[in-house]
Protein backbone atom coordinates (compact mmCIF):
# COMPACT_ATOMS: atom_id res chain seq x y z
CA UNK A 1 0.00 0.00 0.00
CA UNK A 2 1.24 3.48 -0.87
CA UNK A 3 0.05 6.45 1.16
CA UNK A 4 -0.79 9.89 -0.21
CA UNK A 5 0.19 11.96 2.84
CA UNK A 6 3.78 12.21 4.01
CA UNK A 7 4.36 13.02 7.70
CA UNK A 8 6.79 15.91 7.99
CA UNK A 9 8.07 17.74 11.06
CA UNK A 10 9.28 21.29 10.44
CA UNK A 11 10.95 24.00 12.51
CA UNK A 12 8.21 26.28 13.86
CA UNK A 13 10.12 29.06 15.62
CA UNK A 14 8.71 32.46 14.67
CA UNK A 15 7.03 31.17 11.51
CA UNK A 16 3.88 33.13 10.66
CA UNK A 17 0.50 31.41 10.67
CA UNK A 18 -2.74 33.15 9.79
CA UNK A 19 -5.96 31.60 11.05
CA UNK A 20 -9.15 32.86 9.44
CA UNK A 21 -12.08 32.24 11.75
CA UNK A 22 -12.36 32.04 15.51
CA UNK A 23 -15.01 29.41 16.23
CA UNK A 24 -14.74 25.86 17.49
CA UNK A 25 -12.71 24.38 14.62
CA UNK A 26 -10.37 27.37 14.43
CA UNK A 27 -9.85 27.19 18.19
CA UNK A 28 -8.97 23.50 17.97
CA UNK A 29 -6.36 24.28 15.31
CA UNK A 30 -5.00 27.20 17.34
CA UNK A 31 -4.63 25.00 20.43
CA UNK A 32 -2.48 22.63 18.38
CA UNK A 33 -0.40 25.47 16.93
CA UNK A 34 0.19 26.98 20.38
CA UNK A 35 2.09 23.84 21.39
CA UNK A 36 4.81 25.04 19.05
CA UNK A 37 6.64 28.35 18.59
CA UNK A 38 4.61 29.85 15.76
CA UNK A 39 3.54 33.49 15.56
CA UNK A 40 -0.22 33.30 15.04
CA UNK A 41 -2.59 35.96 13.70
CA UNK A 42 -6.27 35.14 14.11
CA UNK A 43 -8.85 37.09 12.13
CA UNK A 44 -12.54 36.79 12.89
CA UNK A 45 -15.55 38.41 14.47
CA UNK A 46 -16.62 36.57 17.60
CA UNK A 47 -14.07 34.38 19.38
CA UNK A 48 -15.18 31.15 20.98
CA UNK A 49 -15.15 31.12 24.79
CA UNK A 50 -12.14 28.81 24.70
CA UNK A 51 -10.27 31.09 22.30
CA UNK A 52 -10.97 34.05 24.58
CA UNK A 53 -9.33 32.09 27.42
CA UNK A 54 -6.33 31.28 25.22
CA UNK A 55 -5.98 34.96 24.32
CA UNK A 56 -6.07 35.94 28.01
CA UNK A 57 -3.54 33.29 29.06
CA UNK A 58 -0.23 35.07 29.73
CA UNK A 59 1.66 31.99 28.54
CA UNK A 60 0.43 32.79 25.02
CA UNK A 61 1.49 36.45 25.12
CA UNK A 62 3.46 37.34 22.03
CA UNK A 63 2.49 34.09 20.29
CA UNK A 64 -1.01 35.01 19.23
CA UNK A 65 -2.66 38.20 18.04
CA UNK A 66 -6.41 38.49 17.59
CA UNK A 67 -7.73 40.88 14.95
CA UNK A 68 -11.43 41.20 15.65
CA UNK A 69 -13.22 42.05 12.43
CA UNK A 70 -15.15 40.61 9.53
CA UNK A 71 -12.81 38.94 7.04
CA UNK A 72 -12.36 40.99 3.88
CA UNK A 73 -10.43 40.52 0.63
CA UNK A 74 -7.75 42.86 1.99
CA UNK A 75 -7.13 40.37 4.85
CA UNK A 76 -6.82 37.50 2.41
CA UNK A 77 -4.34 39.52 0.34
CA UNK A 78 -2.04 39.60 3.42
CA UNK A 79 -1.17 35.98 2.64
CA UNK A 80 2.26 36.14 1.04
CA UNK A 81 5.61 34.35 0.80
CA UNK A 82 6.37 35.31 4.43
CA UNK A 83 3.36 33.31 5.60
CA UNK A 84 4.25 29.74 6.51
CA UNK A 85 0.75 28.32 7.01
CA UNK A 86 -2.83 29.46 6.53
CA UNK A 87 -5.84 27.91 8.24
CA UNK A 88 -9.28 28.68 6.83
CA UNK A 89 -11.91 27.76 9.39
CA UNK A 90 -14.75 30.17 8.70
CA UNK A 91 -18.37 29.24 8.20
CA UNK A 92 -18.31 30.83 4.73
CA UNK A 93 -17.44 28.44 1.87
CA UNK A 94 -16.65 31.30 -0.54
CA UNK A 95 -14.19 32.93 1.88
CA UNK A 96 -12.51 29.61 2.62
CA UNK A 97 -12.15 28.99 -1.12
CA UNK A 98 -10.64 32.46 -1.69
CA UNK A 99 -8.16 31.79 1.11
CA UNK A 100 -7.20 28.44 -0.45
CA UNK A 101 -6.73 30.02 -3.88
CA UNK A 102 -4.58 32.85 -2.50
CA UNK A 103 -2.44 30.48 -0.43
CA UNK A 104 -1.96 28.20 -3.42
CA UNK A 105 -0.96 31.15 -5.62
CA UNK A 106 1.61 32.29 -3.03
CA UNK A 107 2.98 28.78 -2.40
CA UNK A 108 1.84 28.81 1.23
CA UNK A 109 0.84 25.66 3.10
CA UNK A 110 -2.91 25.70 3.73
CA UNK A 111 -5.50 23.79 5.71
CA UNK A 112 -9.09 24.42 4.66
CA UNK A 113 -11.49 23.11 7.30
CA UNK A 114 -14.48 22.52 5.07
CA UNK A 115 -12.78 21.17 1.92
CA UNK A 116 -10.26 18.37 2.24
CA UNK A 117 -9.57 18.50 -1.50
CA UNK A 118 -8.37 22.13 -1.19
CA UNK A 119 -5.83 21.32 1.55
CA UNK A 120 -2.17 20.60 1.16
CA UNK A 121 -1.68 20.27 4.93
CA UNK A 122 -3.69 18.19 7.37
CA UNK A 123 -3.62 18.67 11.12
CA UNK A 124 -2.53 15.54 12.95
CA UNK A 125 -3.57 14.53 16.42
CA UNK A 126 -0.55 15.65 18.45
CA UNK A 127 0.62 13.98 21.62
CA UNK A 128 3.78 14.99 23.43
CA UNK A 129 5.79 14.51 26.57
CA UNK A 130 9.10 16.01 27.54
CA UNK A 131 11.01 16.39 24.28
CA UNK A 132 9.03 13.85 22.27
CA UNK A 133 6.29 14.90 19.84
CA UNK A 134 4.11 12.39 18.02
CA UNK A 135 1.68 13.27 15.23
CA UNK A 136 -1.00 10.82 14.13
CA UNK A 137 -3.09 11.22 11.01
CA UNK A 138 -5.55 9.00 9.22
CA UNK A 139 -6.99 9.31 5.76
CA UNK A 140 -10.04 11.13 7.10
CA UNK A 141 -12.40 8.19 6.85
CA UNK A 142 -12.38 7.20 10.54
CA UNK A 143 -11.71 10.10 12.92
CA UNK A 144 -12.70 8.05 15.98
CA UNK A 145 -10.09 5.40 15.18
CA UNK A 146 -7.39 8.03 14.68
CA UNK A 147 -8.31 9.76 17.94
CA UNK A 148 -8.32 6.42 19.82
CA UNK A 149 -4.84 5.58 18.53
CA UNK A 150 -3.64 9.09 19.42
CA UNK A 151 -5.08 8.76 22.93
CA UNK A 152 -3.46 5.33 23.35
CA UNK A 153 -0.10 6.79 22.31
CA UNK A 154 -0.66 9.76 24.65
CA UNK A 155 -1.33 7.36 27.54
CA UNK A 156 1.79 5.40 26.66
CA UNK A 157 3.88 8.59 26.70
CA UNK A 158 2.45 9.63 30.06
CA UNK A 159 3.40 6.28 31.58
CA UNK A 160 6.83 6.07 29.92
Amino acid sequence: MKYTNFPLFVESTNKMVIVFGCGTIATRRIKTLLKFQFKIDVIGRTPSTELTSLLEDSENNGCIRFIQKAIEDSDISKINQDTFLVVAATSDRDINNKIAERAKKCGVFHSIADAKDECDVFFPAVRSKDKVVVGIAGDGSDHKKTRKIADDIGNFLENY
